[in-house]
């Protein structure tokens, strides 16, 4: 699931540079050069402080932000400044140190004493550093022949949405795993940005091009405090708040907003990020997004054969605690995940995976497990003793054969011929001939 993101006071930051070692470069503030042009700041002492949640005010009165290193920016303006994003709660995401150094430290008391420094994770990813001029070129001719592979996933920049591409060849290069995230990550990944730019002669306007790199965000990791800090400053282009009054609630801003609703889907791996789109605008709890992820995880290949009826059938038979609109909402967020990754690349290519690495008998069971499913999922999970004790609740002994029958077609409408007879058979009705 997504992380919960905030960005920290002032107060916070220096108390974390100070007290941990483990975060003591996490306060470089330096931010990729791709976010200057987006912001249209270029001098490092604009561009590249970050962000606190402390409010501060000028010598001329005007409200603002306070940055680190120290700098005021009026609320205005925050816009330009870049953001630091930090994991609120480390316990609910899965990660692996990366590095895990051991530095001697001297002093009076202890003179060798070991010291834990830079422990740090890679945790998802996002727009980073410009492609190099030479590969800029390599990936616009291949974009202009419609030669690029597009993930499926898409960034918001500036209000506006960047797909993201790879090229086909990433894909061969690997060493292809039936785990699409695991496939997702390790090859490279680009989204092409464009941008109105005045010209120099006359004065025109024109669009410039730029590629973008998509690469892991570092963490650096506050154990002590549960928490995660970004090692580097991750983008900028996105203003504390849009009407230009803050009141020192952070919870209350639209960066807030943004960092939770959507830079926390838009950071994930392509799996992920395909179930929290499926849940967009779905009023969904957390509970029920835990259900959404196990069937997912669990029964999605068994699901994507069904129809919407028997999908429906299957959630109500496994969960059977739910209101009727948990219900219909994990459907609609079924049917939305199936129909983003179905004719995704990256899936096909993940299926097509799974299946070499299936033995025959494997692949058997599968199919047996699935035709049994099918059968479960058309009878509601009943066998014919369990529908006939089911209908004889509703029928009464002058009711007419053909009667009963439409009772129990219309109770159980995929019920086949020779599952009629045993049904019927079942409530001790004997016909002549069956109709239907």
């Amino acid at each position: 699931m997504k992380p919960d993101l905030t960005i920290l006071s002032k107060d916070e930051y220096y108390k974390y540079n100070i007290s941990s070692c483990s975060t003591s470069y996490v306060f470089y503030p330096f931010t990729p050069d791709f976010w200057s042009i987006v912001t249209e700041v270029e001098h490092d002492y604009y561009k590249n402080p970050y962000m606190t949640t402390t409010r501060d005010i000028d010598d001329d009165n005007n409200v603002g932000i306070y940055t680190i290193p120290p700098y005021f920016s009026t609320l205005e303006n925050t816009k330009e400044i870049s953001v630091k994003p930090v994991i609120k709660n480390t316990s609910n995401i899965t990660y692996k140190l990366i590095t895990d150094e051991i530095l001697l430290f001297h002093s009076k008391d202890d003179w060798n004493k070991e010291v834990r420094r830079n422990c740090y994770f890679k945790y998802e990813v996002y727009p980073s550093e410009l492609v190099s001029k030479k590969n800029r070129k390599k990936l616009e001719r291949a974009y202009k022949k419609n030669k690029l592979i597009k993930t499926g996933k898409e960034y918001t920049i500036d209000s506006k949405k960047y797909e993201e591409y790879t090229l086909p060849s990433e894909f061969d290069r690997i060493k292809v795993s039936t785990d699409v995230n695991r496939n997702y990550l390790k090859i490279k990944k680009y989204i092409r940005f464009t941008k109105k730019v005045q010209t120099k002669i006359f004065k025109r306007e024109k669009e410039e091009v730029y590629w973008v790199n998509v690469d892991s965000i570092e963490w650096y990791i506050n154990e002590k405090d549960n928490i995660a800090i970004s090692r580097y400053n991750v983008f900028s282009g996105v203003p504390l708040t849009l009407d230009n009054h803050y009141y020192g609630n952070i919870e209350k801003t639209y960066l807030y907003e943004f960092l939770n609703n959507t830079f926390s889907t838009e950071i994930l791996p392509l799996g992920e990020y395909f179930i929290e789109k499926s849940m967009e605008k779905i009023d969904i709890s957390d509970s029920i997004k835990e259900i959404f992820y196990e069937i997912i995880n669990n029964d999605i290949d068994v699901l994507k054969m069904y129809q919407t009826k028997n999908i429906l059938y299957y959630v109500k038979e496994k969960y059977n605690e739910l209101s009727d609109t948990e219900y219909e909402n994990i459907v609609v967020g079924l049917l939305k995940y199936i129909s983003l990754t179905e004719d995704n690349y990256l899936y096909q290519e993940t299926e097509q995976e799974k299946e070499l690495k299936i033995s025959l008998e494997e692949k058997e069971n599968k199919e047996n497990k699935i035709m049994e499913y099918k059968k479960q999922m058309r009878l509601n999970n009943k066998t014919c003793e369990e529908i006939a004790d089911d209908v004889s609740k509703y029928i009464s002994s002058n009711m007419t054969v053909d009667e009963i029958t439409e009772a129990i077609y219309s109770m159980y409408p995929y019920v086949k011929h020779e599952e009629l007879q045993e049904i019927l058979n079942e409530l001790d009705i004997k016909p002549k001939v069956l109709v239907r």
